[in-house]
């Protein structure tokens, strides 16, 4: 004889609070500049 089985239901999804991390970390400014030359090379080897 099979043992019953329970139904399971998916596991809920818990946000995360909003800023978590506010104050911890600084993005510079010049974050989204192009990456110079000598690190694009890197990606095309």
């Amino acid at each position: 004889m099979d043992a019953p089985k329970s139904e399971t239901t998916p596991p809920q999804k818990q946000l995360r609070p909003f800023a978590l991390c506010l104050g911890q970390f600084k993005v510079p400014d010049d974050f989204d500049a192009p990456l110079p030359d000598e690190i694009l090379d890197g990606f095309e080897q």
